[in-house]
């Protein structure tokens, strides 16, 4: 956690350092949101490097419980905060600063401590329901290769939509948790369900490689 104070000090010298046009600060509406991850406020700065070079950091930190978060006991505080930065190439003949389609590699990095509540039959056994409330940590770690198009609207305003593709490594470690993957059944839907889907993760411990695609948008402030 020491390294999140570090990581505003160079975004702000960057913002405070920059002239004109050279800087662009953005807002995340989305993020507000997002709970099948975790809700966050979430904002960045982009720094334009030439014409056509840009590089974007952004930070977003969880200001309340996800929805699917409804475990009563409380093993963890519930905190989490997650980060980005970007590295943008604008296309076109002519690119103005920080305008138009762009090209983008990512590298994030998110961490997310949370309590988690579910309900699963012991050892297999449809007769024996038990509820289950433990703590989670999980950090997620990756990278992904992004197209974006960021317009500007009257002098300053911009929006900014993108989608990107790429991997990354969910790394879950559990505290007071009785629930064994190995013997008990967790009960869930059997139709595609996202509280469910979480709290399988939630009660899978240790490392998974994934696909990782990312959509989203994003106004702001040139």
């Amino acid at each position: 956690m020491k390294f999140i104070p570090v990581v505003c000090l160079v975004l702000c010298t960057l913002a405070v350092s920059a002239q004109g046009p050279r800087v662009a600060f953005r807002f995340s509406p989305l993020a507000l949101v997002d709970e099948p991850s975790f809700p966050t406020i979430q904002g960045g700065i982009e720094y334009s490097i030439s014409s056509r070079f840009s590089w974007f950091n952004e930070f977003g930190w969880k200001y309340r419980r996800s929805y699917y978060e409804t475990a009563d006991t409380t093993w963890h505080p519930n905190r989490g905060f997650k980060l980005k930065s970007e590295l943008r190439f604008y296309l076109g003949d002519a690119p103005r600063r920080m305008e138009g389609p762009y090209l983008a590699l990512n590298a994030f990095f998110t961490k997310d401590h949370h309590t988690t509540s579910i309900i699963y039959f012991f050892q297999g056994d449809s007769s024996k329901r038990r509820y289950d409330d433990f703590g989670v940590i999980k950090t997620v770690s990756g990278a992904n290769l992004v197209f974006g198009i960021q317009r500007r609207y009257r002098k300053h305003q911009l929006v900014e939509t993108y989608a990107g593709l790429g991997i990354r490594v969910r790394d879950v470690f559990t505290s007071n948790r009785e629930f064994d993957n190995d013997r008990d059944h967790l009960i869930g839907w059997h139709h595609p369900n996202l509280h469910v889907n979480r709290n399988r993760v939630d009660a899978t411990t240790g490392k998974t490689v994934l696909l990782n695609l990312t959509v989203g948008l994003r106004i702001g402030w040139k």
